[in-house]
């Protein structure tokens, strides 16, 4: 027979970054656009915010139903106008802080909202209230072992296969049960930011919380197929996140975390690291597998310029690459691919995309 219990640690999914508690032109003709996801997001908000709390003081509720990255985009589209087309927009919590960070959300003043007493602290953000939280609940065996003592003893490893959790948020529970456990991250940035996967790649976020990080390449098929591009987007992308919040006060940015040495780390040592493989490749030390990559650093986009690595991360790409060898072996020559198999790899490439169609 198996028990439950709740963990004491509590993840809002869903909260309300609101253009203050109630805009003053919503309040003007006592209409307010609200944005979420629809679905059974917008049934609940309609069966417990919208029909007993709004609709009997007067206000006509209107949801403006898409999934969060079209909602995100129109609200940095509208960033410069007097008001928006949104008073409220329903986002998760990490969607939240970056629009947050972005100067897109107004600072709450939770002295005029007379149920703020109410609400649980840890839901309580000054840019949004967290409306829906995910309950961790943990399944386990008592005549296999005792009860969790929280989150991190649940995710200890030597529990096995004595337990499991129910959440419907898995993808943060996969994160936390990897970090727990010493994982580490692979940043794809050109993926996140195509495929929803966040507003900004988690390049600062995660070096500064100490998390081991380095850069990846999800597909090659369509787009940051190679680590030059990710490098430039993983920075810019950063430097935006970071200094949006001078930027959105009119103020200065005095100095910006990291840079383009920063961005060759995670793209070599780092990315060693992730597969905790630092020991073996990574770096040119003596002992470790040789693989090099040889840039060619006189074309005239490279050379008379300052710091050669600022110079490759922010300008050279591919075509630049001379040559490489990868564990002793030359793959790369003269700026094309070596190997007396290249021919019939390309044929068998072009072959396959003819039969795809």
């Amino acid at each position: 027979m198996s028990k439950s219990f709740m963990i004491n640690r509590r993840t809002a999914i869903g909260a309300a970054a609101a253009f203050a508690a109630f805009p003053a032109a919503a309040q003007d003709n006592k209409k307010i656009i609200i944005g979420t996801w629809g679905g059974d997001y917008s049934r609940l908000l309609t069966k417990n915010i919208d029909t007993p709390l709004l609709v009997p003081a007067k206000w006509d509720c209107v949801h403006a139903e898409e999934n969060a990255d079209p909602r995100k985009a129109k609200m940095m589209a509208e960033k410069s106008l007097r008001r928006g087309t949104s008073d409220v927009q329903g986002m998760s919590a990490n969607d939240m802080y970056d629009l947050n960070q972005q100067g897109l959300a107004e600072q709450l003043d939770y002295a005029k909202m007379p149920n703020a007493k109410n609400l649980i602290p840890a839901m309580k953000y000054a840019y949004g209230i967290g409306h829906i939280y995910s309950g961790k609940v943990v399944l386990y065996n008592p005549d296999m072992m005792a009860a969790p003592t929280g989150f991190a003893d649940t995710l200890d490893p030597k529990h096995g296969d004595k337990l499991g959790i129910v959440d419907i948020q898995y993808q943060y529970t996969m994160l936390a049960a990897g970090l727990a456990s010493g994982g580490s991250m692979s940043i794809t940035p050109t993926t996140d930011m195509l495929m929803q996967f966040g507003t900004f790649p988690a390049t600062g976020a995660a070096l500064s919380r100490g998390i081991v990080s380095g850069f990846g390449i999800d597909t090659i098929c369509s787009a940051g197929n190679d680590l030059f591009s990710e490098m430039r987007l993983a920075l810019a992308a950063e430097r935006s996140r970071a200094n949006a919040p001078a930027l959105a006060s009119g103020k200065q940015v005095p100095a910006v975390d990291l840079h383009q040495r920063d961005m060759l780390r995670l793209a070599t040592v780092g990315g060693a690291r992730v597969w905790h493989l630092e020991d073996e490749i990574g770096t040119l030390t003596p002992g470790k597998q040789a693989d090099i990559a040889v840039i060619d650093m006189r074309s005239p986009h490279l050379d008379g310029f300052g710091d050669p690595v600022a110079v490759m991360v922010l300008g050279a790409g591919p075509a630049d690459v001379e040559t490489v060898i990868v564990g002793g072996d030359v793959v790369k020559r003269d700026g094309k691919l070596a190997g007396d198999r290249v021919d019939q790899a390309l044929d068998r490439m072009h072959a396959a995309r003819e039969h795809l169609g």
